[in-house]
């Protein structure tokens, strides 16, 4: 039985709805205000990214798969990267979503405002278009998506 990291084959998450999450922080949030952010942190986001992260920060060789697009979708991939996790998501028509979170410094309670997800909509698949599930699979496996 192998125990090095370095053996281990990688865990895949799947994240279905990626987002930019972003991190303001402010001392005190009052309704119908203007504030200087103090902070501002941008990560990728989405429940399988988070598991991904959560993973890799524990040293286990990680790939995150999912859905993403729009000018989001290189944020998001960029950063797993960056996180030194393996990205193989899928294109979409539909744009990755933003959800901003808003902190409050002392109390340190959190107000959030998450845009919804992208509509994705069967396709019929074609050499063109495959199925989502086979052009997964062809990425982590090493193939094009249209090979």
């Amino acid at each position: 039985m192998s125990t090095g990291t370095s053996e281990r084959r990688p865990t895949l998450t799947v994240t279905l709805n990626a987002a930019v999450d972003t991190t303001l922080t402010i001392d005190h949030l009052v309704a119908g205000e203007s504030y200087t952010v103090q902070e501002v942190l941008k990560l990728p986001g989405g429940k399988g990214v988070n598991v991904a992260r959560t993973l890799r920060g524990l040293g286990i060789p990680v790939w995150a798969t999912g859905l993403a697009g729009g000018p989001s979708a290189a944020f998001v991939l960029d950063g797993l990267v960056a996180e030194g996790i393996e990205p193989h998501f899928s294109s979409i028509s539909g744009a990755t979503r933003i959800c901003t979170a808003v902190v409050e410094r002392e109390s340190h309670r959190a107000t959030e405002f998450n845009e919804p997800g992208p509509t994705v909509t069967a396709t019929r698949p074609s050499a063109e278009n495959p199925p989502s599930t086979c052009a997964i699979t062809r990425s982590i496996s090493g193939r094009s998506a249209s090979a």
